[in-house]
């Protein structure tokens, strides 16, 4: 006969089975890309990637850094990689804080391309190392 103590834990587990990339990990493929602003890199903008149809609110939004040449490498719970699929694509681009306690800087983008309900960009994640046309902020 299950507890109430087992059904909680069971319950507890399969929450975090679909949670982020979850326990139920879908394979990881290198996605690298760029950014930038007319020629100039976008150093410092972070890069998200949302799944375009996925009704899993929870599902994995890999995420990549900008460098100082305008690229990025996609990451999944810190793993190297990025599930295979359509993605709408977030930038955000804020300078860095001048200390920890000045106000956030304000989106250098004004916000144009933060938002993965009315930004542009889309990319798509073959089943293998993928590298996504260049995205341009302007």
């Amino acid at each position: 006969m299950k507890t109430a103590y087992s059904l909680h834990v069971a319950a507890l587990a399969s929450l975090f089975a679909f949670t982020g990339c979850g326990s139920q990990k879908p394979a990881l493929y290198p996605v690298s890309g760029k950014v930038f602003q007319g020629d100039k890199p976008a150093i410092g903008a972070r890069v998200i990637f949302h799944p375009r149809n996925s009704a899993d609110s929870g599902a994995a939004k890999p995420i990549g850094n900008v460098d100082d040449n305008g690229d990025f490498t996609l990451k999944c719970d810190n793993q190297p990689g990025a599930p295979a699929g359509e993605y709408t694509v977030t930038v955000h681009w804020q300078l860095p804080k001048q200390n920890p306690f000045s106000p956030d800087p304000p989106d250098l983008l004004e916000g144009r391309f933060a938002n993965p309900s009315t930004t542009r960009l889309r990319a798509t994640i073959d089943n293998g190392p993928t590298v996504v046309p260049v995205f341009r902020v302007d």
